[in-house]
């Protein structure tokens, strides 16, 4: 089934979509998201760290180093799938 044969049960609807709304619920559900996954991010270097021996105090100082350094590769990969994405939304 493509999207054309889910579609055309909707013909002869009307909906009535408040895209503000739906905005900010968005929105809400990324930055709960991101935040989720820095929590996820830290909780696992912390616990990488101890296995290997490291005190908390010295867990502190790599941790901020660590975690900014997943940020970065994650954007990337982020912003790489992203493009993929709109591209293919364009081309269909």
């Amino acid at each position: 089934m493509d999207s054309n044969e889910l579609l055309s049960g909707f013909k002869n609807q009307e909906f009535k979509i408040d895209l503000t709304h739906l905005a900010v619920i968005i929105l809400g559900k990324s930055i709960r998201c991101e935040v989720y996954l820095r929590e996820v991010l830290t909780s696992q270097i912390e616990i990488k760290e101890l296995i290997q021996g490291k005190t908390p105090s010295e867990i502190d100082e790599y941790l901020q180093e660590k975690l900014d350094a997943l940020e970065n590769d994650l954007e990337d990969i982020v912003e790489k799938d992203y493009l993929e994405t709109i591209l293919q939304v364009i081309r269909s």
